[in-house]
């Protein structure tokens, strides 16, 4: 009976092993393509695409960019929640770079939101362009904005700012980020129902 109790031990401990090694597979490849699932919450920096699932919470953490040719979904009730730490020694802020398709698919009941934590939603932060906005490149196809509410943008840009590296806004930096921008006159961009506000800079350039 012993040696069965035994066999048995090691039988779990070794299917436990097991287990931990496919999670850390599974996140060390989500990592590769910019996104961790930590429980309900998703971390993502780098290039995104895919689906963000209705009434999670996406905490990005890092400059973030949906590719050439790919596709993000962000469906209903999503929390985007953008950091507002500087990412380089120039301070710069986090800019959402789209050079393929974004598609933000809010409700009237459960909207999308495009912020910063809960805390630095305040009074005193209304006006201080906390994180820079939504930036379509030359080679964006299509952007959605449905039930999307998009707040506390106008970061002012550095010499190292994605939007500047790329050419993509005004030269040099030194210049607040609008909350919602294009570069494809031949693109196709619809925001409907959506709310822009506390920001420190004008809302759409098109």
């Amino acid at each position: 009976m012993k040696h069965v109790i035994m066999s048995l031990n090691v039988i779990c401990m070794l299917l436990c092993m097991g287990c931990n090694d496919e999670v850390a597979d599974q996140e060390k490849e989500s990592q590769e393509d910019g996104t961790t699932y930590r429980g309900d919450t998703i971390v993502v920096s780098g290039n995104v695409e895919g689906i963000w699932p209705e009434h999670s919470v996406v905490n990005v953490i890092r400059q973030i960019a949906i590719p050439p040719g790919k596709s993000l979904t962000i469906e209903k009730g999503v929390e985007i929640i953008i950091s507002t730490a500087g990412q380089d020694a120039n301070n710069t802020k986090i800019e959402f770079i789209v050079h393929g398709n974004l598609y933000s698919l809010g409700t009237e009941d459960a909207p999308v939101l495009f912020s910063v934590s809960a805390a630095e939603r305040t009074r005193e932060n209304t006006f201080k362009r906390l994180w820079g906005g939504i930036i379509g490149s030359s080679t964006s196809a299509e952007i959605l904005l449905e039930h999307s509410i998009i707040e506390y943008t106008g970061a002012v840009t550095t010499t190292t700012s994605p939007s500047v590296l790329l050419e993509l806004f005004k030269a040099g930096g030194g210049e607040g980020m609008v909350a919602f921008n294009t570069n494809n006159p031949a693109g196709k961009y619809v925001i409907t129902h959506s709310t822009f506000r506390n920001t420190g800079e004008d809302a759409i350039y098109v």
